[in-house]
């Protein structure tokens, strides 16, 4: 289950983004998904913490949320994925492929927050 599981999305053009939000509510429906303007983005991700950000820009990218995705990087056709500290470059991101990191990116989550003995979830003491 991915009860809790953050995606800020960030991207041009508005229309991809509108489709992206559709698709992930209809395929991963247990996912919170948060559309911002590009411009927005610094501030949204400081706020609401996303597990992962799907934008069009590279400024930023680097720390914060466990996954990032650039996608047409100054329109060019390709994608920039980072999750934790591996980083690929793709020549193009289909639906499918966001789709298993978002699955990727779920089971990372939920390992990083399963209770330990004498912690609670995601490590508290």
């Amino acid at each position: 289950m991915m009860d809790g599981l953050r995606i800020l999305l960030g991207n041009e053009p508005l229309a991809y983004r509108e489709v992206l939000q559709t698709a992930v509510a209809l395929l991963r429906p247990a996912v919170q998904v948060s559309v911002v303007e590009p411009a927005d983005l610094d501030g949204a991700v400081r706020r609401w913490q996303p597990h992962l950000v799907v934008c069009s820009r590279s400024e930023g990218a680097p720390g914060g949320p466990l996954g990032w995705v650039v996608l047409y990087p100054e329109g060019q056709s390709a994608a920039h994925v980072r999750v934790d500290s591996e980083e690929v470059a793709l020549p193009d991101m289909e639906l499918d492929g966001l789709m298993a990191l978002i699955d990727r990116i779920s089971l990372l989550v939920r390992m990083a927050c399963a209770p330990r003995p004498g912690m609670d979830a995601c490590g508290a003491g």
